[in-house]
């Protein structure tokens, strides 16, 4: 489930993580992602017809790790959560290269900065 569970409401993340656990078969695994730590209020626009206030890209969750781990662990074993930075080398140029470079040596050292990734398993 890759990049999903951020735009759940409260409800159907709990509804959803319920679901997934129901159809998983024993020892099945759980397998996805979402943004790192994200700072919501950063992508809030106003729509210039209504007025209306909306994320960016429909979030409506942000995940500490600690967060995840907490909402994974109460319905599944095992469970384990890492940071990344996912990015297609192929497609930077020198300068996205070499910040691509330096943010996963900073990651790698301990120091996450912004656009990570908690990738995250767990197991029925």
């Amino acid at each position: 489930m890759t990049e999903v569970l951020e735009h759940l409401s409260d409800e159907e993340l709990e509804l959803t993580l319920v679901e997934v656990r129901r159809v998983l078969k024993p020892n099945g695994r759980f397998l996805g992602t979402v943004p790192a730590d994200e700072n919501l209020e950063l992508n809030k626009v106003v729509c210039p017809f209504c007025g209306k206030v909306f994320h960016r890209w429909g979030h409506m969750q942000s995940f500490s790790k600690e967060r995840l781990y907490k909402l994974l662990a109460g319905k599944f074993s095992r469970v384990s959560i890492s940071r990344h930075y996912f990015f297609y080398w192929r497609e930077l140029n020198w300068k996205g290269k070499a910040s691509a470079l330096l943010k996963l040596g900073l990651l790698k050292v301990g120091v996450a900065g912004s656009d990570t990734t908690f990738f995250f398993q767990a197991y029925k």
